[in-house]
């Protein structure tokens, strides 16, 4: 949504997988040191657990939402200290958003 309604202020949303693909691994994002030396400036901010909502994996890696939907699942990069790549998450976990400008 781009109403406002959502994560993202009005006039911006949650990128999709391709979109954050384009910004990041086909910019060289390779690992967490090239993620925060990106553009985008994406900190190693780990993510927060689904039970308990306690934080897990701060300074070690970073977790981003895409807006891409995988069955029950939606898609997620991940960046680490020797790679980076997207996977799939339940939305119970509190990853990090990025939101672009429509």
């Amino acid at each position: 949504a781009t109403d406002g309604s959502s994560v993202c202020p009005v006039g911006f949303r949650v990128p999709n997988m391709t979109e954050l693909k384009a910004e990041t691994l086909d910019e060289d994002v390779i690992n967490r040191d090239t993620a925060f030396s990106n553009f985008l400036k994406l900190p190693s901010a780990g993510y927060r657990n689904d039970t308990g909502g306690y934080l897990i994996n701060q300074a070690y890696g970073g977790y981003m939402w895409t807006s891409t939907v995988a069955s029950a699942f939606l898609r997620k990069l991940g960046f680490y200290p020797s790679n980076t790549g997207f996977g799939f998450y339940e939305n119970v976990y509190g990853l990090s958003v990025r939101c672009m400008k429509d």
